[in-house]
């Protein structure tokens, strides 16, 4: 069982404590002091620093590092009348709403929001840290404009969290974060790569409404997922590995099979990228896939690719002699013997049928793939 923080409070039999609950019943709670912890060494967020004055904030020490609380909306606007907004290590207890509001230089490092998170319409002109951010209740980001770098490395999500409408202008990071409850990003538009790499989503990730998406899915872990039209980019095969096993998972045999396809797009273009001739033989394999069948997955082509090759080696072996009989013998898959087909050969027209035998089973091989491409297992 995952332990997962459900709330930080001032209980009315120990007001003197904060106290951090868990979902496995347990909790634990610190000293609430106005002055420095004598048993911390870190201090991050330092509001007294940051005005050069004593403002008495309320703060506790949790593994040797100092959080300060936030216990009402003056103490979140003495922090942002300067030009930056320093938010690490804070506490939240009280519904943030910034809907809105513009940020110049953010930063939420080590936050931990105990009630709502609402950041929606926000305008980030700079980059902002939500690193090791922990939203314990429902948070949003819709509409939210990020101009810059924003990052959720190690970030948590307990409940559900929006970005609809939220616009990325630049890198978003997001390693190994944790969302617990539904994501949504519907209708968002990402200008520049989004990076999910290690991140982990125990509900529904939702990209609805997204036109399409450079992603980095690396190591995610997804519960479900809710792709509608969107089209994925990514320059890594294992972000459409993910996509394919929560497809299967979900029993979309159509869409894993588009997965699949892109997987293998994916690896063929890194191996192209590479100059050497290591996994030369798996580049002329993946390559000879992508063109006859889109590795299985266009019929079309797969008949077209077959009817090319009979049709190529008619005419190398019986220049443009057409005759229908001659034609149907040729393009049958028994005929093995072209003395029986043509009436004069050469050894080379026999080499060039042997060769075209190897490669008609080969291609009508890749023909059944992709006429069993909803039946068969990927």
């Amino acid at each position: 069982m995952i332990r997962i923080l459900t709330s930080v409070e001032i209980t009315k039999d120990n007001p003197e404590y904060l106290r951090f609950k868990y979902n496995d019943n347990s909790y634990q709670e610190y000293l609430i002091t106005t002055g420095k912890p004598k048993t911390c060494t870190t201090y991050v967020g330092n509001l007294d620093n940051i005005l050069g004055v004593d403002k008495g904030e309320r703060k506790i020490c949790k593994d040797d590092c100092v959080y300060y609380l936030i216990e009402n909306g003056q103490q979140i606007r003495d922090r942002r009348n300067e030009k930056s907004d320093k938010f690490e290590y804070c506490i939240f207890l009280i519904n943030t709403n910034f809907h809105g509001e513009t940020f110049s230089d953010a930063t939420f490092y080590g936050a931990i929001f105990n009630e709502v998170g609402n950041f929606g319409g926000v305008k980030f002109n700079n980059g902002v840290s939500f690193n090791s951010a922990k939203f314990i209740k429902y948070a949003s980001f819709a509409t939210a404009k990020f101009n810059d770098e924003v990052s959720f490395n190690l970030a948590k999500f307990n409940k559900n969290v929006a970005f609809g409408g939220t616009e990325f202008n630049g890198k978003v990071n997001s390693v190994e974060t944790i969302f617990n409850d539904r994501v949504d990003f519907i209708a968002t538009r990402f200008s520049k790569k989004v990076d999910f790499t290690s991140a982990i989503f125990n509900n529904v990730l939702n990209f609805s409404g997204v036109k399409s998406i450079d992603i980095d899915l690396k190591h995610a872990i997804i519960d479900r997922i809710e792709y509608g039209n969107v089209e994925f980019k990514s320059d890594n095969r294992k972000t459409f590995l993910t996509l394919k096993n929560v497809a299967l998972k979900q029993h979309d045999q159509i869409k894993a099979l588009e997965f699949h396809a892109q997987e293998y797009q994916s690896h063929l273009k890194a191996l192209r990228e590479n100059k050497t001739t290591k996994n030369l033989s798996d580049k002329l394999v993946l390559t000879f896939e992508s063109w006859v069948s889109a590795f299985g997955t266009s019929t079309i082509r797969s008949i077209i690719s077959l009817v090319v090759i009979v049709m190529l080696f008619y005419f190398l072996i019986n220049g443009f002699n057409y005759d229908a009989k001659t034609m149907v013998n040729f393009a049958s898959p028994l005929s093995y013997d072209i003395d029986k087909i043509f009436t004069f050969v050469s050894d080379i027209d026999r080499y060039l049928f042997f060769f075209y035998k190897i490669l008609q089973v080969v291609f009508i091989y890749e023909m059944v793939k992709s006429f069993r491409k909803f039946s068969r297992t990927l």
